[in-house]
């Protein structure tokens, strides 16, 4: 059952749970909760070990971890955190990225759509879930259709 301590030099609430390792055995765990509220601190150690027991049982997958932490600081906060997608991350880049012409800037923005288009539909999903072999995997398409690996690698 998790529960909470605090130490008596820390105006902060540490979350105590218990981590089954995969030899079996028991490992206590602690981490901080930054939290100063005591009602807080104890719903946001209950997730934190409801989510480890979800992973023990292999029922919390890489993809689902964000959403666990974004419901407890939802929780705990009452904020939201937003997860923004490849394809609105790159159109934002585009907004901001101050360019010396429009030449590059067209180059930047055939670029940007050419590489969502090979992501296809992944290209909604959440930019923190987009990988290296994603961009590898691009550079390689990229270099595929003719283009020299200093125009694919700049």
């Amino acid at each position: 059952m998790a529960s909470i301590w605090k130490h008596p030099n820390s105006r902060f609430y540490t979350a105590c749970w218990q981590r089954r390792l995969p030899d079996g055995s028991i490992k206590k765990v602690k981490r901080s909760t930054k939290c100063t509220n005591s009602s807080k601190a104890l719903k946001m150690a209950m997730e934190f070990e409801r989510a480890e027991n979800r992973a023990n049982r292999k029922l919390l997958l890489e993809s689902q971890v964000e959403s666990v932490v974004s419901d407890i600081v939802e929780g705990v906060t009452g904020r939201e955190i937003q997860f923004v997608s490849v394809e609105s991350w790159f159109d934002r880049w585009l907004t901001i990225k101050e360019v010396k012409s429009e030449a590059t800037h067209a180059t930047y923005k055939g670029t940007v759509e050419r590489f969502c288009q090979f992501l296809g539909t992944r290209s909604k999903m959440r930019l923190s879930l987009l990988s290296i072999d994603d961009v590898v995997a691009f550079r390689d398409a990229e270099h595929a259709t003719g283009k020299v690996a200093r125009t694919v690698n700049a």
